[in-house]
C-alpha cells in the first residue's frame, strides 16, 4: 500500500511546516439504487460539484495583495516585483501543517483560474505560456504568522536558475512579459484549498528598450533653433567688439595726452635754456 506524501517543502529553511497526519483509506461505500442513464453527463456533473464543494469549503479573505507603495530599489523590473508578505493573514485559519502559495496570473486570465484540489494538481512555473497560471513561494504558515519575524516584501520571479531545472518545484522563475499580472495568496492544507485572499490590481511590470530602437546619432535640431542660436552668436559678436572700443579708446585717450605734454615738455627746454 502507497504512503501518503510525507508534506510539502517549503521555501523558509527556519520555518517548516509539519507533515500531514497518514492518510486513511474509506470504506468501501456501495452504489446508490437508482439507474445512471447517462454516464458522461454524471461525470461531469460530480466534477463541477466536486468543485463546487472545495469553493464552499475554502474561506475567501478580504485581504488584497499589494505591491509595496514605498519607494524601494527594484520594485518593479521587467521579469521582477516586490510584494508586501501577508503578515496576520491566515492565523485564524491556518494549522501547522499548512502551507501558503502564491498563485501568479495573468490579468485577463485570472478569472478563470481553478483552485488545485491537491499538492500534486499544482500548476507549476514551466506552464504559464499555456496554462496562464501558476503557484510559487511555498511557504509554511507559521512564516507569516504575527509572532514570526520576517522580510517585509517578496520577490517575485527572482530566482533565475530554476527556470532550466524542470524537476525542481516550485520554481520562482522570472517573467516572462510585462503582464499585466494579477496575484493571490492560497492556504493548502493536508486535504486541499482552505482559505485565500482576494486578487490584487493588475501589476505591469517595466518594459526593456530595444537596442535597435536606441538612435546612436544626435538628434537633430530644428531650424528655429538653428536661427535663434545664430542670431545670439551675431548679438554677442557685437557686444563684444562694442565692448573692446570702448576700453581701447579709453585706453589710448590718456596715453595721447601724455605724448603732448612729452612734446610741450621738449619744445620748452630749449627756450628755458636760452634764459
Amino acid at each position: 500500500m502507497a504512503t501518503a506524501r510525507t508534506g510539502p517543502e517549503v521555501t523558509d529553511p527556519l520555518v517548516k511546516a509539519e507533515p500531514c497526519p497518514e492518510a486513511l483509506v474509506p470504506a468501501a461505500i456501495s452504489p446508490p439504487s437508482w439507474e445512471i442513464r447517462d454516464v458522461a453527463v454524471l461525470r461531469g456533473s460530480a466534477s463541477s460539484w466536486d468543485q463546487h464543494v472545495l469553493d464552499q469549503q475554502r474561506a475567501l479573505l478580504p485581504y488584497v495583495p499589494r505591491v509595496p507603495p514605498a519607494a524601494l530599489p527594484g520594485k518593479l523590473t521587467a521579469t521582477t516585483f516586490a510584494l508586501e508578505r501577508p503578515c496576520c493573514v491566515f492565523d485564524p485559519h491556518a494549522n501547522a501543517s499548512d502551507t501558503v502559495w502564491l498563485v501568479v496570473a495573468f490579468a485577463n486570465a485570472s478569472a478563470a483560474f481553478r483552485n488545485p484540489p491537491s499538492r500534486a494538481d499544482v500548476p507549476p512555473y514551466e506552464r504559464l505560456p499555456t496554462a496562464h497560471s501558476y503557484m510559487t513561494l511555498e511557504t509554511a504558515a507559521a512564516a507569516y504568522a504575527c509572532s514570526a519575524p520576517s522580510p517585509a516584501v517578496l520577490r517575485v520571479g527572482g530566482d533565475t536558475a530554476c527556470g532550466d531545472q524542470c524537476g525542481r518545484d516550485p520554481c520562482n522563475g522570472p517573467l516572462p512579459s510585462p503582464g499585466p499580472y494579477r496575484v493571490k495568496f492560497l492556504l493548502m492544507g493536508c486535504h486541499g484549498p482552505k482559505a485565500e485572499t482576494r486578487w490584487s490590481d493588475p501589476i505591469l511590470l517595466r518594459r526593456a528598450r530595444s537596442p535597435s530602437t536606441i538612435n546612436p546619432a544626435p538628434a537633430r535640431r530644428s531650424s528655429d533653433v538653428v536661427v535663434i542660436a545664430s542670431i545670439l552668436a551675431s548679438l554677442g559678436a557685437v557686444l563684444a567688439a562694442a565692448v573692446l572700443c570702448a576700453v581701447g579708446y579709453g585706453g589710448c585717450a590718456p596715453v595721447a595726452h601724455s605724448c603732448h605734454e612729452r612734446g610741450s615738455s621738449l619744445h620748452a627746454s630749449p627756450v628755458g635754456a636760452r634764459a
